[in-house]
């Protein structure tokens, strides 16, 4: 089926299918994205005819990396180029020497089984990668499937390791199927019951935990997005300019009807002490402002504030020393 399909054609799809794995409508092709990759590194260790065996498995590996993580995370360069350009092509360089980690000892080992012997590479690799300081967990195999939480209550014991285990199993599964050259449809009844049965369980643990809900009551509600662009003016331009725009989006849209005002969670860029809230300008203004008129409206916002321990108090681990005092703060 795929014999005279060139390795970087296979190379291109397989990065494809991890990349279409991230957007919801596609999320199944994650289950079969290692499968190219497969073929790739198995066509290449048995043939007599190709030099440079892992030079070649090396690249062409790396290469549907890269594909994978420029499709679904270009859009770092937003925040900065440079961190971009460093996550794009850095991270598909873990994940290449991984996927060569296996390859020397499948190859080592030469046996049918070896293949498996990524899935514990693969999920200790996962796993190391959200230990370190250049951690960057967005690629996780098992988070693929934040869209589709509904195939997915099962998390709740496995964990994201979980969904990464079930890709790798499933696409396993696939690959031996393929490389027994057997397209029967039974013979992909196997691959096919591992990816229906654990989301016929999430379905189960749906039906048993889900709390029936309460459609008795309604609340009107107003949502702001001040579209604040944070890396250049959110943090920069004083909190009461952008208080009194807040003031110009809320004209003609509250009203004595309406029981929420839900604000972004960084809104008040006016830091404060927990406990001493009364002294906060933006606190003041909202309530002198928008809670006088509506006394009954709830508003829902976030802000950076500074808890502050005391001599003689419990700190966190996190916690940090004030350099003007002997008082710790979070």
């Amino acid at each position: 089926m795929f014999q005279k399909v060139p390795n970087y054609i296979l190379a291109i799809i397989s990065g494809l299918l991890f990349s279409a794995g991230w957007f919801a409508p596609l999320t199944i092709l994650l289950f079969f994205a290692w499968v190219p990759l497969f073929i790739i590194e198995d066509r290449i260790s048995n043939s007599d005819s190709i030099k440079r065996k892992k030079l070649k498995i090396t690249w062409l590996s790396y290469f549907a990396f890269f594909i994978w993580n420029i499709c679904v995370t270009w859009w770092i360069y937003y925040a900065s180029f440079g961190g971009a350009a460093m996550a794009i092509v850095c991270n598909p360089i873990f994940m290449c020497v991984v996927f060569m980690i296996w390859h020397n000892l499948k190859r080592r080992i030469n046996k049918p089984w070896a293949i498996w012997l990524l899935i514990p590479i693969w999920l200790g690799y996962e796993y190391g990668h959200t230990l370190w300081d250049l951690t960057w967990s967005w690629l996780i195999l098992g988070n693929a499937f934040a869209f589709n939480h509904n195939w997915i209550q099962w998390y709740e014991f496995t964990g994201t390791s979980g969904g990464s285990l079930w890709v790798l199993v499933v696409n396993i599964l696939f690959f031996n199927v393929i490389k027994n050259s057997n397209y029967k449809i039974k013979q992909f009844a196997k691959p096919a019951a591992f990816i229906i049965a654990p989301i016929a369980v999430s379905f189960l643990i749906l039906s048993i935990s889900t709390t029936p809900i309460n459609s008795t009551g309604s609340y009107k509600t107003v949502i702001v997005q001040p579209n604040v662009d944070p890396y250049n003016d959110k943090f920069y331009v004083e909190p009461q300019i952008q208080l009194q725009n807040l003031l110009v989006q809320l004209n003609g849209k509250l009203d004595a009807s309406v029981d929420f005002l839900v604000l972004p969670e960084t809104f008040l860029t006016e830091s404060f002490t927990e406990g001493l809230e009364n002294e906060s300008y933006s606190l003041h203004f909202l309530v002198d402002s928008v809670l006088a008129l509506y006394p009954k409206l709830t508003i829902i916002t976030g802000a950076g504030t500074f808890g502050v321990y005391k001599p003689g108090d419990n700190i966190t681990s996190t916690a940090r020393r004030d350099g003007n005092s002997e008082n710790f703060f979070d």
